[in-house]
């Protein structure tokens, strides 16, 4: 009896340990299923494009002035945990790292040169000037207007590119000007963002494509010249074209009310004297 209780002892040890090792081998299955799976809907390039495009936001930002060193370490961890394969991960990380860049962007937005203004407050006494007075005293020349211009720029920009107008010289003068801006040399950042904009103004929409109509010349009346530079005169012409001498008012017949030449001592139309 006892001889057979071991037995039993040993066969039930034997299943325990057989289903173990099955639940193990399942187990190694079921995730070398998974990766197939995930490696199958495309993961892997979902998590490169993800990071990929993190990167190319952070660099946006980045020439804008915004900088998020904890961005910076996510999209490290997003790369890493690809090369690992944890594709699942890295977008998660990849996605974390932009919002923190967005929030990055909005703080600047909100805080605006405010922030400029904060730093200047800790040199000195804060109570001694104004926060505008110390912003317009400490900030270098050109600094505000070269910023605020470039800004604009890239709206006018953005529109044109609405209205399928060419924006390639626009992009280049406002290239040229955030790279004086970043060297810090503000009066050609502001004169590069001027002509980004000039150059929006001088060209026409892609669309256009009909020339514009000449405008009609104004008729000018037979005989009426000005009496002091002897310019032909329009039969409406209150000034000379030329001098901009002051015209009187054009003989009437006081008959039938027609325009009579100055020279004239008869209508032409009734032949009634004209005084």
């Amino acid at each position: 009896m006892a001889d057979l209780d071991a037995n039993q002892m040993i066969l039930i040890a034997a299943m325990l340990l057989t289903l173990s090792v099955v639940g193990v081998l399942e187990l190694r299955y079921m995730r070398s299923r998974r990766k197939v799976v995930e490696e199958k809907l495309d993961f892997p390039d979902r998590a490169h494009n993800a990071i990929l495009t993190t990167k190319a936001i952070g660099e946006a930002l980045a020439r804008g002035g915004v900088r998020s060193p904890e961005a910076d370490e996510l999209v490290r961890e997003a790369e890493s945990a690809s090369r690992e394969r944890n594709f699942r991960v890295a977008i998660d990380l990849a996605e974390r790292a932009k919002g923190v860049l967005r929030a990055a962007k909005l703080d600047q937005q909100r805080k605006g040169d405010v922030a400029k203004v904060d730093t200047i407050r800790q040199k000195g006494n804060p109570d001694e000037v104004t926060p505008k007075e110390r912003l317009m005293k400490e900030l270098p020349a050109n600094y505000a207007p070269s910023k605020f211009s470039m800004n604009l720029a890239r709206d006018d920009i953005a529109a044109a590119k609405g209205r399928g107008q060419a924006t390639a010289a626009a992009e280049k003068y406002l290239a040229d000007a955030e790279a004086s801006f970043n060297a810090e040399d503000y009066d050609t950042a502001l004169k590069h963002a001027v002509r980004a904009r000039r150059s929006l103004g001088d060209l026409a929409p892609a669309t256009e494509t009909s020339p514009p109509t000449p405008s009609a010349s104004p008729p000018v009346a037979k005989g009426r010249a000005c009496a002091n530079c002897g310019a032909p005169l329009g039969a409406d012409d209150g000034f000379c074209r030329k001098c901009g001498t002051k015209i009187p008012p054009a003989r009437t017949c006081p008959s039938c009310r027609a325009k009579v030449a100055d020279e004239d001592a008869f209508c032409r139309a009734c032949g009634t004297e004209v005084p």
